[in-house]
């Protein structure tokens, strides 16, 4: 895992969900002024403390609209924020 900085990054957007073998639940995030290359998966409890009305308003939408309808209104409606150490993605 990449350590945590305080550096803040703008995020446009949860693009995803994936629940995982564990148990656990990843959220994949957009940043504003990064391509697709760049979005990355975060856990859930991350999330829930970097941002957490955001989680809530996205999983509240997967559930009243589901997941294909959400990926598209999340796309158009999403008010970009900055978050303070959840960076993209390094480069490969």
């Amino acid at each position: 895992d990449e350590a945590l900085d305080d550096r803040e990054w703008e995020v446009e957007g949860i693009d995803g969900v994936e629940d995982r073998s564990d148990g656990s639940r990843w959220y994949l995030v957009r940043y504003k002024g990064f391509g697709d290359e760049k979005r990355r998966w975060y856990p859930d409890h991350e999330l829930m403390r970097t941002m957490p009305k955001e989680l809530q308003a996205y999983n509240e939408a997967v559930e009243a609209e589901g997941f294909e309808k959400q990926q598209s209104r999340m796309r158009r409606g999403t008010k970009s924020r900055r978050v303070r150490g959840l960076p993209p993605s390094p480069p490969l």
